[in-house]
């Protein structure tokens, strides 16, 4: 299932049911230790929590290990997505009762938290990629050949997108090529153009 914000995946779906039991008093606590993790500059593949302290969120909230992670991972991926999404509170509390099926109660700490945090969360995006990959370069060229993906025997032009991507954590670069027929590359743009505006929404 998709939302426009947010994509429910069954993980994440029993991840909201976790949080549905959680007590709000401590909802609210392990949120606040989120929002102030994912406003430092911190690698993508840290946690909020050490292994000691997620141990003792274990038995406070009377969860196994896979399921505090699971609790820990789909708190953060909320606030992720609020972020990239500059999503007002109010709005973002309709999206969490209506439809994420989130408990009035829950969802009103999770809007609380965003609210107090939601600059300083914004600030630290703005300084960092949220992806393992960063876009270093890009090159194109148009190939009138016909595409592994056209059938007929007519030829017709194709472009060619060569994407070089650079590692955040190890500096390593990856190659990727994109091949598009025109009707391809005008939905490849207009989807950029979608991205700028919520980019520009963020600013």
């Amino acid at each position: 299932m998709t939302s426009s914000w947010i994509q429910i995946t069954p993980k994440f779906q029993e991840g909201l049911n976790l949080i549905n039991t959680i007590e709000p008093a401590k909802l609210r606590l392990l949120l606040n230790r989120i929002a102030s993790f994912m406003q430092g500059e911190t690698s993508e593949k840290a946690s909020p929590f050490t292994g000691e302290e997620e141990a003792k969120l274990e038995k406070s909230l009377g969860f196994e290990s896979k399921e505090v992670a699971l609790v820990v991972d789909s708190c953060s991926l909320i606030l992720q997505q609020a972020a990239y999404y500059a999503i007002k509170p109010e709005v973002l509390k309709t999206k969490l009762i209506d439809g994420l099926k989130l408990e009035q109660e829950r969802s009103g700490v999770i809007v609380s938290v965003w609210s107090l945090n939601a600059n300083l969360i914004l600030e630290s995006l703005r300084r960092r990629s949220v992806l393992p990959y960063q876009l270093a370069d890009l090159s194109w060229l148009l190939n009138v050949e016909t595409s592994s993906k056209i059938k007929s025997r007519s030829k017709e032009p194709v472009a060619v997108l060569e994407l070089l991507l650079k590692s955040n954590d190890i500096g390593d670069t990856v190659k990727v090529k994109l091949e598009m027929q025109k009707a391809e590359l005008q939905n490849f743009y207009q989807n950029l153009e979608k991205i700028q505006a919520q980019l520009d929404g963020l600013k």
